[in-house]
C-alpha cells in the first residue's frame, strides 16, 4: 500500500509538473506572439511612412519634370498655336468655331488655320500662345494655365 501511495503521489506530482511546464511554455509563446505582432505592426507603420515619403518625392520629381517640359515648349509660336487648335478640333464636334487669341497673333494664326474653317478673333487680355475655342456647343481653353492646371490635377490625383 505504501508503494501504491508513493506511485500515486509521484504520478500526481509529475502531472502537476508537466501542467506547470506547459502553462509556462504557453505563457512564453503568448508573450513571443505579442512581441512579434508589435514588431510586425511597427514595421508596417515604418514601411507606410517610407512609402508616403517616397510618393511625395516622386510627385515632386514629376512636378519638376512637367514644369521643365511645359516651360521648354514655346507655346507662343504660331505653329504651336495652330497645332493645338487642330488637335482640339479633332476632339470637339461643333460648327462655327471661333478662336480667341492675343491681338498681335490674329493674322498669323488665321493664316495658319485657314483651311480649318475656324474664324480667328482678337481677345484682349490673352497671353501670346493662349487660345480659347468657342463653338455653338463647346468651349475649349487651350491656355498655358489650363494645361498646367490639368498636369497639377493629375499629380494631385496620384497622391
Amino acid at each position: 500500500m505504501i508503494e501504491h501511495e508513493r506511485e500515486r503521489a509521484y504520478t500526481a506530482g509529475r502531472a502537476a509538473g508537466i501542467a506547470e511546464a506547459a502553462a509556462t511554455e504557453l505563457d512564453a509563446a503568448g508573450a513571443a506572439a505579442t512581441a512579434l505582432r508589435a514588431t510586425v505592426e511597427q514595421e508596417i507603420a515604418r514601411l507606410r511612412d517610407a512609402s508616403a515619403a517616397h510618393d511625395a518625392a516622386a510627385i515632386e520629381l514629376a512636378t519638376q519634370i512637367a514644369t521643365y517640359i511645359i516651360d521648354a515648349v514655346d507655346t507662343s509660336a504660331v505653329a504651336e498655336v495652330a497645332r493645338r487648335i487642330r488637335a482640339a478640333l479633332d476632339q470637339i464636334d461643333d460648327s462655327d468655331v471661333v478662336a480667341h487669341v492675343q491681338p498681335g497673333q490674329v493674322d498669323a494664326v488665321a493664316r495658319a488655320v485657314a483651311d480649318t474653317g475656324v474664324r480667328v478673333v482678337a481677345a484682349d487680355g490673352m497671353t501670346a500662345g493662349d487660345v480659347r475655342l468657342v463653338g455653338r456647343w463647346s468651349i475649349a481653353d487651350l491656355s498655358m494655365q489650363q494645361r498646367w492646371t490639368a498636369v497639377q490635377e493629375l499629380l494631385d490625383a496620384a497622391t
